[in-house]
């Protein structure tokens, strides 16, 4: 690997690792959400010092090209962040109708109460 782009890929990984670690300190970004980029930012890192990840991976995978190795796994790693964040979506959307639902719920005894007030007076 160049040493222009190994200094180029560790500069990216720090800056991923001080970005989340900003977020989560300005609570922009909840820990539980953290972990798959600082696992992002530890991978880059390894493979820009271990000089022969790249070939490692590829002869792992069985790929004869390394580079093909390495945008294998940037796909498996797109596809486990939607996987997770899908699975984020679904958790929160079934929250939200379930907090519908109460309020909705809440709505409707306020109004019945209000009514036997209004009634009573």
């Amino acid at each position: 690997m160049l040493p222009h782009l190994q200094a180029t890929i560790i500069t990216i990984a720090v800056a991923i690792a001080g970005v989340t670690f900003e977020l989560i300190r300005r609570n922009r970004l909840k820990e539980e959400y953290s972990f798959l980029w600082f696992a992002l930012s530890a991978v880059m890192f390894t493979m820009a010092l271990w000089h022969g990840s790249l070939a490692f991976l590829s002869r792992v995978i069985g790929t004869v090209y390394p580079p093909s190795a390495l945008f294998m796994a940037a796909v498996l790693l797109l596809l486990a962040l939607t996987m997770h964040y899908s699975m984020v979506v679904s958790r929160l959307s079934d929250e939200t109708r379930m907090l519908a639902q109460e309020a909705a719920r809440l709505k409707a005894q306020i109004d019945e109460l209000a009514g036997r007030l209004a009634t009573k007076n």
